[in-house]
C-alpha cells in the first residue's frame, strides 16, 4: 500500500488515498554497520534475506570472531553442527546451527540470539524430515518493546497433506490481539482460514474448496474488479432482505431503477401473469400484468383490460355494477349494467331502458316561445323507410327522416352541422303541433255544439 508520493523535485507528500501496488522483488542494499528493516505486518509475506557475517575472511574488523564446526558420523546417523560467537560488538550475537541425519529422519535447526540491544530478539527455526512427513517451523519473539509480539510460522508436509500456519500475538497494556492464518491442502480439498481476536471479539474468514463444492465463510465478503462473471446452472442467494433460489424466484424488500427498463418475456401464449403487485397478500388490492391482459383491483373495484389480436376489451366493475367497452374487427360497443338494467351503445345503435334529457333553465340562454306553426312544418315534411348501408337488404326496415338535397326534412329538426336529427327538437315540434291541433279540435267542438243547437231549435 503506497501512501507517499515523490515529485520530480524529490519532495515527499501524502497521497489522498492509498494505492494498492503489486511489487514482485524488493532488493534492499545494506551498508557497513547496523542496518534495521521494520515490517509493519508480516502476515502472508514471503521474504528472502542475504547477508554476509564477519568471519575469518574479513577478520580485519575491530572485532573478534570465534567459530567451531563439527561433523560426527556413525553407522546410523550423521551430525553436523556449527557454532559461531562474536564478541566486541556493541551487542553479543550467538548463533547455533545443527543438522542431524538419521536413517529415517533429517533434522535441521538454527538458533539465533541477539542480546544487549535496546530490545532482545530470540529466533528459532527448524526443519524435520521423515519418510512420510516434512515439518518446517519458525518462531520469532521480541521482548522489551512497549508491546510484546510473538510470531510463529509452520509448514507441515505429509504424503497426502500440506499445512501452512502463521500466528501472531500482539499485547498492549489494555488488550491482547492474536492473529492466525492457515492453508491446508489435501489430495481432494484445499482450505484457508484467517482469524483475529481483539479482546472478546473474534473475526474468522474461511475458504474451503473440494471437487464438488467451494465455500467462503466470512463476516464480510468483497468482490472487486472491472468485470465479475458468475456462470452457473443453479445460483442461490440467501440474505435478510434479498434472496434468489435455483429456479430464479427473486425476493427483495426494495428496488430502485434509474433510466432503465424491466423486460418480462412470456414463453407461452401470453396469458400467464408476468407482473403481480399485492397489498399484504390481499387479492382485493392487487395488480396483474401480462402481455395479453391487465387486472387492477382495489376494495372490490376491478378493472380488466384484455388485448387479443382482433379484440380489445376493458371492464370496470364495482360489485354488480359494471362498465365494459369492446373494440374489435367484429364489433365495437360500450355497455353499462347494474345487474338488472343494461345500456348498450355501438357504432350504429343506442339501447337503454331509459333516456333522460337535461333541460334545466340554468344551462340555457336566449329563451323565448316557439311561434311557428309546427303542424305546417310537420305537414310539409316526409317520413321514409330504409336500411342502413351496414345492414343487409333483408334486415328489418328503419323508419325516419333523410337529410339530403332531394328530401323534405325540416331544418328545425337537424343539428348545427345538418348531419343529424335532434330528437329533443323533434319531440318539441310534435308537442307544439299537438297543442295546435288540440286548439283546433276544441274550436271545432264549439262549432258543432252551436250547429247542433240550431238544428234542434
Amino acid at each position: 500500500m503506497r501512501r507517499l508520493s515523490l515529485s520530480d523535485l524529490n519532495v515527499l507528500s501524502v497521497l489522498p488515498e492509498p494505492i494498492k501496488q503489486p511489487i514482485s522483488d524488493i532488493n534492499i542494499e545494506l551498508f557497513e554497520g547496523d542496518n534495521y528493516i521494520y515490517l509493519v505486518d508480516m502476515t502472508g509475506n514471503k521474504f528472502y534475506a542475504e547477508y554476509l557475517i564477519k568471519n575469518d575472511f574479513n577478520n580485519t574488523f575491530a572485532t573478534r570472531g570465534e567459530m567451531n564446526s563439527a561433523i560426527n558420523q556413525t553407522a546410523q546417523s550423521i551430525e553436523l553442527s556449527v557454532n559461531q560467537k562474536f564478541e566486541g560488538y556493541s551487542t553479543t550475537e550467538e548463533m547455533n546451527a545443527a543438522i542431524n541425519v538419521k536413517a529415517n529422519e533429517i533434522n535441521s535447526s538454527v538458533n539465533r540470539k541477539l542480546e544487549d540491544y535496546s530490545t532482545t530478539t530470540e529466533m528459532n527455526s527448524s526443519i524435520t524430515q521423515k519418510a512420510n512427513e516434512i515439518t518446517s517451523t519458525v518462531n520469532n519473539k521480541f521482548k522489551n518493546y512497549s508491546t510484546t509480539t510473538q510470531m510463529n510460522s509452520a509448514i507441515n508436509q505429509k504424503a497426502d497433506e500440506i499445512t501452512s500456519t502463521v500466528s501472531k500475538s500482539y499485547a498492549t497494556k489494555t488488550e491482547l490481539s492474536t492473529a492466525k492464518s492457515e492453508i491446508k491442502q489435501t489430495t481432494d480439498n484445499i482450505s484457508t482460514e484467517v482469524s483475529k481476536k481483539v479482546g472478546n471479539n473474534e473475526v474468522i474468514s474461511k475458504i474451503n474448496q473440494s471437487p464438488e463444492e467451494a465455500t467462503i465463510d466470512a463476516n464480510k465478503t468483497s468482490l472487486k474488479g472491472k468485470e465479475i462473471n458468475l456462470t452457473s446452472d443453479n445460483i442461490t442467494i440467501k440474505s435478510t432482505n434479498f434472496s434468489v433460489d435455483k429456479n430464479g424466484n427473486l425476493n427483495a424488500s426494495n428496488a430502485n431503477i434509474t433510466d432503465g427498463n424491466i423486460l418480462l418475456k412470456d414463453s407461452g401464449d401470453g396469458t400467464k401473469p408476468k407482473l403481480i403487485i399485492e397489498e399484504n397478500g390481499n387479492s382485493d388490492n392487487m395488480i396483474k400484468l401480462s402481455p395479453m391482459w391487465s387486472y387492477f383491483a382495489r376494495d372490490g373495484k376491478e378493472l380488466n383490460i384484455y388485448l387479443a389480436h382482433t379484440t380489445a376489451i376493458a371492464t370496470l366493475r364495482y360489485g354488480n355494477r359494471q362498465i365494459s367497452s369492446c373494440v374489435g374487427t367484429e364489433d365495437a360497443f360500450v355497455e353499462a349494467t347494474d345487474g338488472i338494467n343494461t345500456s348498450r351503445m355501438s357504432a350504429d345503435m343506442i339501447e337503454t331502458p331509459k333516456v333522460n334529457q337535461t333541460s334545466l333553465e340554468s344551462i340555457k340562454k336566449n329563451i323565448k316561445k316557439y311561434e311557428k306553426n309546427a303542424s305546417e312544418i310537420i305537414k310539409n315534411s316526409d317520413i321514409y323507410e330504409y336500411n342502413l348501408k351496414s345492414e343487409k337488404d333483408t334486415d328489418k326496415k328503419q323508419i325516419g327522416f333523410i337529410i339530403g338535397k332531394n328530401y323534405r326534412t325540416p331544418d328545425e329538426l337537424t343539428n348545427q352541422e345538418n348531419t343529424a336529427i335532434v330528437l329533443y327538437s323533434a319531440i318539441g315540434l310534435l308537442w307544439k303541433s299537438n297543442q295546435e291541433q288540440q286548439k283546433e279540435i276544441e274550436s271545432l267542438k264549439e262549432r258543432i255544439t252551436a250547429l247542433e243547437g240550431r238544428t234542434n231549435g
